[in-house]
């Protein structure tokens, strides 16, 4: 069989698909797909997002919803793009848990993460990345019409702050459809006319380097909404003992400078670090919401991992 064959029938099979998924009131959409694969003798059983794409318009309106992954994503009518920001070191080195850096990857991540994998094919250009990942939503049948940008992988505002804000203008660049001279003008138009309307901006950093409302200041003035602090626990001498390199007062400092300026306050925890222990961390956890100098807006939990060429491995 030609290669024009085996299109023809992948067509044919991915639109017969989407007609028996239809038909069935879209259940039991994994059987529908083998049954028809091995009907056309297709060697593999086509993904969703093939079948998207090798369907005609008026099927795939009818399908996308059943057939878009991660529905998570858009749940809230609002898809997040995720920006990986090539920090390669920490402005205070590295805690004993801390990853990557060294390693051509984000100084708290691996380089395994699927996130960072496919930021380093495109060298973690920004306009790249937002373009790749609205483009695989588009594909996936997401309808992307509000979205948020989250950027990840260290302290954001530790990096030059003229390159801070080159790297922000870019990705509102791709999502204005449109090249701006400055990112007050990329701001302007994703007020104002942006091909798709930009809901939040998050970046995460360090309670130390957020707590001056100067610092602060400048992630407001680049259009930042929601501000992510690394906290960890709320324990001194189990900063210490991580070489944090921060202590409690400045993550109740961080916070307050954020709140008093509207940002929202995320905190990521890392239950089970060295020296804390099960009643110190539910201790941390009670006084997070108990204590008024915290109270945060959301927080996310990571447990501390033990990976090599970590000083704590």
């Amino acid at each position: 069989m030609g290669a024009e064959e085996k299109l023809v029938e992948i067509h044919e099979a991915c639109r017969e698909i989407a007609e028996q998924i239809i038909e069935s009131g879209f259940k039991n959409i994994e059987r529908i797909k083998l049954r028809v694969s091995k009907k056309y003798g297709l060697r593999k059983v086509p993904s969703n997002i093939e079948i998207l794409q090798n369907i005609p318009a008026e099927l795939r309106e009818k399908v996308k919803r059943v057939l878009s992954k991660k529905p998570v994503k858009t749940i809230s009518g609002v898809s997040v793009i995720t920006v990986v920001s090539p920090i390669r070191s920490c402005p205070h080195g590295a805690c004993i848990y801390c990853p990557g850096g060294d390693l051509n990857s984000p100084r708290s991540y691996t380089g395994e993460e699927e996130s960072i994998r496919m930021a380093s094919l495109v060298d973690y250009d920004p306009y790249l990345q937002v373009q790749s990942q609205v483009g695989k939503l588009e594909r996936m049948g997401h309808d992307v019409d509000k979205v948020e940008l989250i950027f990840i992988a260290g302290t954001f505002n530790a990096m030059p702050l003229g390159f801070q804000r080159w790297f922000m203008k870019r990705c509102l660049d791709m999502l204005n459809g449109a090249d701006s001279s400055s990112l007050e003008e990329a701001l302007r138009i994703a007020e104002e006319r942006s091909r798709y309307r930009i809901s939040g901006i998050t970046v995460e950093t360090r309670p130390d380097w957020v707590k001056s409302p100067r610092q602060a200041e400048r992630l407001l003035e680049m259009g930042v909404t929601r501000v992510e602090i690394g906290v960890q626990i709320l324990d001194d001498e189990v900063y210490q003992l991580v070489r944090r390199g921060h202590t409690v007062e400045d993550v109740a400092e961080a916070t307050r400078t954020l709140k008093d300026l509207a940002f929202k306050v995320g905190y990521h925890l890392m239950p089970n670090l060295p020296g804390s222990s099960l009643e110190k961390d539910l201790e941390c956890y009670r006084k997070i919401w108990v204590d008024e100098r915290f109270r945060p807006d959301m927080i996310k939990i990571y447990p501390t991992l033990v990976l090599p060429g970590t000083i704590l491995h």
